[in-house]
């Protein structure tokens, strides 16, 4: 992150927060997904989209989890996750890193200065969310998301066609990544 700020260009930041995002939940998604075709007995071509399709549910689940961390996550009226525990610990979100191009040099580097010790208060995070939905990051985000997920379930589409089984699928993984708030 502090290179992207020093350098006023987020392509580096935002490829290693996708990677990350990838192999954090995007791989593990993708073989269970892939184990799935292979025991049904799916083709090789139908393993290989679905594995596609698994490996973008869970990166774009990751990246809808940044999104939801700046507001919080509250299950049955309790506070699960503090807004914005990923900036209080210093981590470079998809947000952050959708935010180095759009903001002006001096004020990323301020933003990512109060946020990279991890010792970042509650009131300087809340700056920062503010800051990050204005410049357009928290939609960026959101838009890589949704179109990530929608791009790999085209192939999927055209090779299983319309079932009930194919249509419970595409449900249960847009759920899983748009409506989320599993902390």
């Amino acid at each position: 992150m502090d290179s992207a700020v020093r350098a006023v260009s987020g392509n580096e930041i935002l490829a290693l927060v996708r990677l990350t995002h990838r192999l954090k939940s995007g791989a593990p998604v993708r073989a269970c997904m892939e184990t799935g075709a292979l025991l049904a007995g799916a083709d090789a071509e139908v393993q290989a989209a679905l594995g596609a399709f698994g490996e973008a549910v869970g990166t774009s689940y990751q990246v809808i989890d940044d999104v939801l961390d700046l507001e919080g996550v509250i299950r049955g009226g309790k506070a699960t996750k503090r807004a914005g525990e990923d900036l209080l610990n210093g981590k470079a979100t998809m947000p952050l890193a959708h935010a180095v191009d759009p903001l002006p040099q001096e004020q990323m580097r301020k933003l990512w200065r109060g946020l990279r010790d991890g010792r970042a208060g509650g009131r300087r995070v809340r700056r920062a969310v503010t800051v990050l939905r204005a410049c357009g990051a928290l939609e960026a985000s959101t838009v890589e998301a949704h179109e990530l997920l929608k791009g790999s379930w085209e192939h999927v589409g055209v090779l299983v066609g319309e079932s009930a089984q194919a249509h419970a699928l595409w449900t249960m993984a847009e759920q899983a990544v748009h409506r989320s708030r599993i902390a």
